[in-house]
């Protein structure tokens, strides 16, 4: 009878990932499942570096949520030190949203309005020239760092930006309605006061006649006895 001697496995832990400057680590977690959500999360923080960490278990990214982000903030811009008190419920649902996008700081008493993304799109403006859009915009979220913000994300940033620098948006016929999931890549987003030949044309208005959300509401007689003028009224 002929003796056998055990065979020693040992154990090789090896990754290997479709780049070579990708250097994935072994996750650590309790279960199969928190191990794999770890590897995926190193793999998503190689694709977008610059991606918001945000809080997993507070973070909440429906629409509704978002929208009342935008509500805040927009409600804080308009004082004039930039903040507005909120109360605790409201606070506790943005936070978690506002703050690892660099919108707001949202402390015990107030939501106070931050002005980092209105300093970035301005100097990419002024690098690479006008006319700025929503498109344009949407490709700086991703400069020098890609992002991967979701649609709805990147219209609250433009959208918060836009009421920060005194914009509004227009398509090709005018004023364009700008909410939350409907901002258009081709929309501009024009200085409010200022019109362009074309619309100056188009409503035989003078430059300095109206400005901002009165220019937006010509329709509604918001310039009265200028623009009846000039139409010989």
């Amino acid at each position: 009878m002929s003796s056998t001697t055990p065979t020693r496995l040992t154990l090789r832990i090896s990754f290997n990932p479709f780049t070579r400057t990708c250097n994935f680590r072994p996750p650590n977690g309790n279960n199969l499942a928190e191990c794999a959500s770890r590897l995926v999360q190193q793999a998503l923080s190689f694709e977008f570096p610059a991606h918001p960490e945000f809080n997993a278990d507070d973070v909440r990214l429906g629409r509704k949520y978002i929208e009342l982000a935008y509500t805040e903030v927009l409600r804080a811009l308009r004082d004039p030190e930039g903040r507005k008190t909120t109360e605790k419920e409201v606070r506790k649902q943005i936070r978690p949203l506002l703050e690892p996008l660099r919108l707001a700081q949202v402390t015990e008493q107030n939501t106070v309005t931050l002005r980092e993304w209105h300093d970035r799109f301005d100097g990419q403006e002024a690098q690479h020239g006008g006319p700025v859009t929503v498109g344009k915009l949407r490709a700086w979220m991703d400069e020098p760092k890609r992002m991967g913000l979701p649609v709805d994300l990147q219209d609250l940033i433009i959208l918060v930006y836009a009421a920060q620098s005194n914009r509004s948006f227009r398509d090709a016929y005018g004023p364009a309605d700008a909410t939350v999931g409907r901002l258009r890549d081709e929309w501009r987003l024009q200085v409010d006061g200022s019109l362009t030949a074309s619309e100056q044309v188009v409503f035989l208005v003078p430059s300095n006649c109206c400005k901002g959300a009165q220019f937006a509401n010509l329709a509604d007689g918001t310039c009265g006895s200028s623009t009846r003028r000039a139409y010989g009224q």
